[in-house]
C-alpha cells in the first residue's frame, strides 16, 4: 500500500439537504428514518464538542448528505440553530471560472474569473457583443475541459 504525501479534498464540496423540524410532519418523517425518539418532555440529547446538550427536538436542523441528488438514508445529523450557522453556509458555485469566447473557434477564450467580470468585459465591447460571434462561457476550475456556453 502506498500513502500519498499530500492531503486531498473533493473537487466539489459535499451538498446537504437541510430540514428544520418545525412541523409534526417533519418530525414524523425524521422518526420514520430511524431518528431517535425524544423523551417525555420532547427533548433529545446532542453532542456539542465534549458537552452533551438536552434540547427540544422541535426546531432542530436535520442535515442529510446528498449523494447523486438523493438524500442519504438514515436520520442524518441534528444541529441547533447556532451549530448549523457555524458549520454551514448556503451552497454557491465557487469552483467555476468564466470567460468570453469567440464562438466560431474552439479555444479562443479570454478568462475573466467571475460571471460578473465576464459580462462586464462583453458589455464593454458593444460591437463584439452585437455581432453574435461572442458569448459567455464557464467550466469547472479543477477539471479543465470543454467550456459550456451560457450566453451566446
Amino acid at each position: 500500500m502506498t500513502t500519498l504525501p499530500d492531503t486531498y479534498m473533493p473537487n466539489r464540496p459535499a451538498e446537504h439537504r437541510v430540514t428544520v423540524l418545525d412541523t409534526p410532519q417533519d418530525i414524523l418523517w425524521y422518526h420514520m428514518d430511524n431518528g431517535p425518539l425524544p423523551d417525555d418532555d420532547g427533548n433529545v440529547r446532542l453532542r456539542d464538542g465534549d458537552d452533551v446538550l438536552t434540547v427540544p427536538l422541535k426546531g432542530l436542523y436535520r442535515v442529510q448528505l446528498v449523494e447523486n441528488g438523493i438524500p442519504a438514508a438514515g436520520p442524518g445529523r441534528l444541529l441547533t440553530r447556532e451549530q448549523f450557522g457555524s458549520q454551514f453556509s448556503e451552497f454557491a458555485e465557487p469552483y467555476l471560472e468564466y470567460g468570453v469566447k469567440f464562438l466560431p473557434r474552439r479555444n479562443d477564450i479570454v478568462i475573466h474569473g467571475s460571471l460578473e467580470t465576464a459580462k462586464d468585459a462583453l458589455d464593454g465591447l458593444p460591437a463584439l457583443k452585437g455581432s453574435g460571434d461572442y458569448g459567455i462561457v464557464r467550466r469547472l476550475v479543477h477539471e479543465p475541459g470543454d467550456w459550456e456556453i451560457l450566453l451566446g
